[in-house]
């Protein structure tokens, strides 16, 4: 084997990077096996270093005032951190791009013309089906169109599950699930509060069942709803908890304070609307961090998700239109602490099968392979 392990390795991503586990956790293992990794990022609120080591990371960011969910500005953004990729490109001439979401691709194919650099692509989403409610048909028809050829352009396409493999077509497709570190579990226990209570971090959408959740509050007695994160629906989110003691909104938080939140609640649910591939085949992280912690989960029967809750035995299933299903759930959970224990003990004893440390030799390995065959 060549002497790989002196490359450079690029990665672009459109966040400010400390936050991204899935981009951290890939860069962090690459960086511990002799990789030198430079890391360009999009700091949208403008609160972080402008260069920083992170570890042995590299991270070199451009400041912009594009707050999520703030679409118009958050697009003339986008070409503007393409071109901070691409000069930075030019100065590292890095053996490898590694470009993460389908929002810096392009830069990563640009670079591979003109530098002849492998191109790594990691699809966090299937951006395709991700936009699909939001843009006209036509659009989703040319966006998917350049979707399939990023990846079929790309030396490697990283995918973080196999559901989301068979939507691709890709010469090489390595599978890298979102599994959480166990470092990053939280150095104590919360102390649970005496109303049952069940949390959600993420995505404030309606597909991911934020509304279900608020009914919930405003409709069963008893129980406390603790929602963190951002999306289109957030500041509905804020207004509402200011009149529902029994909605908790946290705001956006960091990713250890949403563990913390995690670790203290009863159960959590986590929903998909099945109306996207995106949402049928979910690559989330939220369902190994609950095993992780020992938390139950309530998530919807039509998703990825469901064939791993079924086999370990760790949380509940119901219809995602069902929302008497699961009004029954929560109260079924809500009387019974045995179950609870039971559910939270299966994925709690599963979870070393599903930890980053389980899989981070076979990620660095198959990432060796790659870089050998292009040297």
């Amino acid at each position: 084997m060549k002497d790989i392990r002196r490359c450079t390795v690029l990665m672009t991503v459109t966040n400010a990077f400390t936050n991204d586990p899935r981009v951290r956790k890939e860069a962090d293992a690459l960086s511990r096996h002799g990789y030198r990794i430079v890391v360009c990022a999009m700091d949208r609120g403008k609160s972080c270093c402008a260069t920083e080591y992170i570890g042995s990371v590299l991270v070199k960011r451009m400041s912009v005032n594009a707050p999520y969910g703030d679409r118009l500005r958050g697009l003339f953004a986008i070409p503007v951190f393409l071109l901070f990729c691409l000069l930075h490109g030019l100065v590292l001439r890095p053996q490898v791009v590694h470009v993460h979401d389908f929002d810096t691709a392009a830069v990563g194919v640009v670079m591979k013309l003109l530098l002849k650099t492998t191109l790594v692509y990691d699809a966090h989403d299937h951006y395709p089906s991700m936009i699909r409610p939001m843009l006209p048909s036509p659009m989703c028809y040319l966006i998917n169109l350049l979707d399939r050829a990023f990846a079929a352009t790309a030396d490697c396409l990283v995918v973080p599950s196999a559901h989301r493999a068979r939507l691709y077509s890709a010469r090489r497709i390595m599978n890298v699930p979102n599994l959480p570190s166990r470092r990053e579990a939280p150095s104590f226990m919360p102390r649970r509060s005496s109303v049952f209570t069940i949390y959600y971090g993420g995505g404030l959408a309606i597909e991911t069942a934020t509304l279900k959740l608020m009914h919930l509050a405003s409709t069963m007695t008893n129980i406390r709803v603790v929602l963190a994160g951002d999306g289109r629906l957030r500041s509905y989110v804020e207004r509402v908890s200011h009149s529902n003691p029994r909605l908790v909104y946290l705001g956006h938080v960091s990713r250890a304070m949403s563990l913390s939140a995690l670790c203290a609640a009863d159960v959590t649910v986590v929903m998909y609307e099945p109306c996207t591939l995106n949402n049928l085949f979910p690559a989330s992280n939220k369902l190994f961090e609950a095993m992780m912690l020992g938390i139950p989960i309530i998530t919807n029967a039509e998703n990825s998700m469901a064939e791993i809750v079924k086999t370990e035995k760790c949380g509940v299933l119901i219809p995602y239109y069902d929302d008497a299903a699961l009004d029954e759930a929560v109260r079924k959970l809500r009387s019974s602490e045995r179950l609870r224990k039971a559910l939270g003990s299966n994925g709690r004893k599963a979870s070393s099968r599903y930890s980053w440390e389980s899989f981070e030799p076979d990620f660095v390995s198959r990432y060796d392979g790659l870089v050998d065959e292009r040297l």
